[in-house]
This record gives structure tokens, sequence and C-alpha cells, in this order.
């Protein structure tokens, strides 16, 4: 029989418990890493989530293969980005570090400036992207980082560019059209409608006016409502907001010319301070870089008409593939020289054009 003195079996239990820990450690882990692994096994996401944390998409890869240790910083910014369908992976990241638990609390106010570190991520980002995925990289890099500054809560918060549509050659613009949004909470697959606007809308007036529109709320039956506060912009592009929600609306100004504007819809009412106007007017400053010079006109260019409501213009909005491949083909049967740009614009043109002057319901 082997005996085995007390000390002994102190120093096996102490050793047994040590290895039951360190099992159980690793056994946390590999749960969060497992689970980020399976969200970044798509390209798309794994992208979009690196943008959010500015870091290279390799570096969520090493995390995953436990190469590196993430800094805590990058994991705070990680569990303000996560959406609600992955709060398991947010609970095993606060098992594993408990430190990251965060306090209920009221919103804390924004900062008041941008940090360094993200002028100098645009400008790297301005100068090695490709010219044909600048504007589309930096504009959806801005925003998602607007929305990190004014709304690190995920309280409900929408983004979104609505530019200029292009005129034919001496002619002027007639329409604005959105092209890029963001949302919180955080939803990296996103794929946000386009829509076209016109002179009745917010956006509209912004644009042509140069100067900012802001709406603190839109559901108080005591104050008089403006006729474009009831137009398709705020019911269709604001739809995540909740009703009584606020909504800042500024253009994209270089010198005396602009690009189209900035809207920042609010799930809150009266959400805008003077401080936030002025934050969000710093990174419409940033968004010009992600223009073309020929993309701003001068305000006496723009003669913006009345569009429909949404509702109307989806027919013809979905038609949009459609009418490309169509002319993509019709230029290869004729032997023509036309790139994929060139017969967007077309096509483009000609949703405008129909959306402008066909008879529409009000």
């Amino acid at each position: 029989m082997l005996y085995i003195r007390p000390h002994c079996q102190s120093v096996l239990v102490l050793k047994t418990l040590s290895k039951e820990f360190s099992k159980t450690m690793e056994k946390e882990q590999q749960s969060w890493r497992k689970l980020l692994g399976k969200i970044i096994s798509n390209p798309q996401e794994r992208q979009q989530i690196a943008d959010a944390l500015q870091l290279h998409p390799i570096t969520l890869t090493r995390w995953v293969t436990n190469k590196t240790t993430p800094r805590l910083e990058s994991l705070r910014q990680l569990l303000d980005i996560l959406p609600s369908r992955h709060q398991k992976l947010a609970e095993w990241i606060i098992k594993e570090y408990p430190q990251l638990q965060r306090e209920k609390s009221a919103p804390k106010a924004p900062d008041l400036e941008i940090p360094s570190s993200f002028y100098a991520q645009v400008l790297h980002t301005h100068s090695s992207s490709p010219a044909i995925r600048r504007s589309s990289t930096l504009s959806q890099l801005i925003l998602q980082q607007l929305l990190l500054h004014l709304d690190p809560e995920q309280q409900g918060m929408t983004v979104f560019l609505v530019q200029c549509v292009p005129p034919f050659p001496q002619q002027k613009v007639r329409s604005l059209r959105k092209t890029y949004e963001r949302s919180t909470p955080f939803q990296p697959m996103q794929e946000p409608h386009t829509c076209f606007y016109g002179a009745e809308s917010p956006a509209g007036n912004a644009t042509i006016t140069g100067h900012y529109i802001l709406i603190q709320t839109h559901t108080n039956p005591l104050e008089p409502v403006p006729r474009n506060v009831t137009d398709a912009l705020l019911r269709e592009s604001a739809a995540r907001s909740a009703p009584g929600g606020s909504m800042l609306v500024s253009p994209i100004l270089r010198v005396d010319r602009v690009a189209g504007c900035l809207c920042i819809c609010s799930s809150r009412p009266e959400s805008f301070t003077q401080m936030t106007i002025d934050i969000a007017q710093k990174y419409i400053e940033l968004l010009t870089l992600a223009f073309a010079e020929d993309e701003f006109y001068q305000l006496t260019d723009l003669d913006l008409g009345i569009m429909p409501p949404y509702t109307q213009q989806h027919p013809l909005l979905v038609s949009f593939q459609q009418r490309v491949t169509r002319r993509m083909r019709q230029a290869q049967q004729e032997g023509q020289l036309f790139s994929r740009q060139e017969a967007e614009f077309l096509a483009w043109k000609e949703i405008e054009e129909q959306l402008l002057y066909q008879p529409w319901k009000e």
C-alpha cells in the first residue's frame, strides 16, 4: 500500500487545482476566440470589424489563433461595436477580462476632438488606396468612426452620405443620391438601400443653401411641422430611429462648392448640442478627402427637382443592375469600349430622368 505524507498530499491537490484552473482558462480563451473566428470567417465582416477597430485584418486572425494577446483598449472597442446577435462573444470576453465589465450609466458626453491616430489613418488610406476604391474606403471608414464617436453606447444612430448626381456636360445637378450608410447597433454586413432626394428634402435644402439643418424632434404636437420634415428623407432614411428622434443634415463643402451632405439621425430627441454639431463638422472636413475635385459643384450649378417618396422610387431603383447589364451588352454588340463605371452613370441618369418627370402621388 502506497503511503503519501500529508505535505505531499497538499502539493498534489494544489497541482491538480492548478491544472483544472489552467484548463478552465484555456477553455474560456478558446471559447471567445472560437466564436470570433466564426464571425470573421466572412471576409467582408472581418474587414468591417478591422476598420472599426483601426487594425489590420491579420491582427484579428492572430487573436483567434492565440498568437497574440489583444490590448484591453482594443477589446473595449470590440465590445462597443458588437451587435446583439454576438452577445455570447461579449460574455466570454468579459469572463476572461472582468475588468472590461462596463457599468450601466448615463451616456457620456463625446470627446471634443477626433483622435490624432484616426487623422493619421485617414491620410494613410487616402494615399495608399487605389483611385477606384478611394472614395468608398474613406467614406465608410469615416462614417464608422463618426458613429463610434457620437454614439459609443449604441443607443441608436444612423449616418449616411447623400451625393450630387453628376449631370451631363453643360447641364445642372438635378438630384442627390444616397451612397454610403452606417448604423448602430453595429451591423458589419449592412447593405443600405439607395434613394434619390430633391429640393423637397432636408438633404436638398442643406445642399442648395450651403447651411446645416437641425431637426431636434419631429413629433412635438405643439410645434408646426415644416413640409420638408415630413418628406421621404426623414421617414425612410431615419427608419431605424425611434419616433421623436432628431436629425442633423450638413453640406459637404470645399470653399464655395458642394459635393452633397452628411445626414445624422439619432433615436433620441434633442440629442444634438453645439458640441456635437462642431464634432460632426470636423468629420465633414475629413469627408472632403473622399471626393474628387470634379465631384464638387458651385451652388449656382444646382437646380434640384422634386423627387417622389422612396416607396414610389423603389420599382425603378431595383432595376439598376439590369439596366447596367443591358448597356454593357449593347456596347459589346456594337464593338464599343464601355466601362462599367460609364454604364452605371448612364443607368442612374436614366432612373433620375424618370423620377423627375413621371407623374406620382404626394
